[in-house]
């Protein structure tokens, strides 16, 4: 005997979402508590969440400051931040 089984894709996607959004915006907190500024200590660590354009949660981090972008291509700031909590960050090469 055949089955014919339909998904609710709408359903299936946002079960995705639920499962996963819990986990990124735990290590993105975790990559912001880890963010050293050095000396500039108005430097702002933000942490943003929301969906990209498939669905899936994202979380971004940056550095609110003028000098938040020369920090990460210098030092490597975010990226020795996410290291430290155990993500590896690698280029869209």
């Amino acid at each position: 005997m055949a089955y014919t089984i339909k998904l609710d894709w709408s359903g299936v996607d946002k079960a995705i979402y639920d499962l996963m959004h819990g986990p990124v915006d735990e290590a993105a907190a975790k990559i912001a508590a880890n963010v050293d500024v050095g000396s500039v200590t108005e430097a702002e660590v933000k942490v943003r969440s929301g969906k990209t354009e498939w669905g899936w949660p994202v979380a971004r981090v940056t550095i609110a400051h003028p000098a938040g972008l020369a920090m990460e291509a210098k030092h490597g700031t975010l990226k020795r931040a996410a290291a430290s909590v155990g993500l590896t960050v690698k280029s869209k090469k």
